[in-house]
């Protein structure tokens, strides 16, 4: 008997055994059951992605969950609304969006797809966080604490912003060091 001849019956062995497995077979029932449920793992590169309803769908929902996580961080007991809540509530939206518009115009190109649902979710989850400056500037205006009534919304808007692309900056500047190498120490 040949080497391969034994590694066949092996296999044939084993796929047997596996056969008569009652965890195998549960597992193999649900993946019947489930099949066709998912979205698959191919890509349909005739499907739009960039447009005028994700940016839309995606902005809105950015910038709402932005105001709304940072009034909501001013309670005693803060929390914050996640991007799920975006990502649940976006699907009917972009169904109704895409059935009572005009088809095959730029406001509308078709059917919603998956895509257009994952970049609203990417634009959805940079909103729910708050940005580093704004317990600073808070507590510089607070009258109780050092009421300093010079600063205008224009230098607010100013410090958020310099705080939030500071850390966008130090990550480009050791990306070098911490992302492109690939192995792991």
């Amino acid at each position: 008997m040949s080497v391969e001849e034994k590694e066949t019956k092996a296999t044939v062995a084993r796929d047997l055994e596996l056969s008569e497995d009652t965890e195998v077979q549960d597992i193999n029932n649900v993946k019947e059951r489930l099949n066709g449920r998912f979205s698959g793992n191919t890509d349909d590169p005739s499907t739009p992605t960039f447009t005028v309803r994700a940016f839309t769908i995606g902005f809105f929902w950015c910038f709402f969950l932005s105001i709304v996580n940072t009034l909501l961080s001013f309670r005693t007991n803060s929390f914050g609304i996640g991007a799920n809540v975006a990502l649940i509530l976006s699907y009917p939206i972009g169904l109704v969006w895409a059935a009572l518009l005009p088809k095959g115009s730029i406001i509308n190109p078709g059917p919603f797809n998956v895509k257009e649902h994952a970049l609203i979710y990417v634009f959805a989850s940079t909103g729910t966080g708050i940005p580093y400056g704004i317990d600073n500037i808070v507590a510089q205006v607070f009258p109780a604490m050092m009421n300093n009534s010079e600063i205008t919304i224009f230098h607010s808007i100013a410090f958020c912003l310099v705080t939030q692309f500071l850390g966008y900056g130090i990550s480009g500047l050791v990306r070098r060091f911490l992302v492109k190498p690939t192995a792991m120490w």
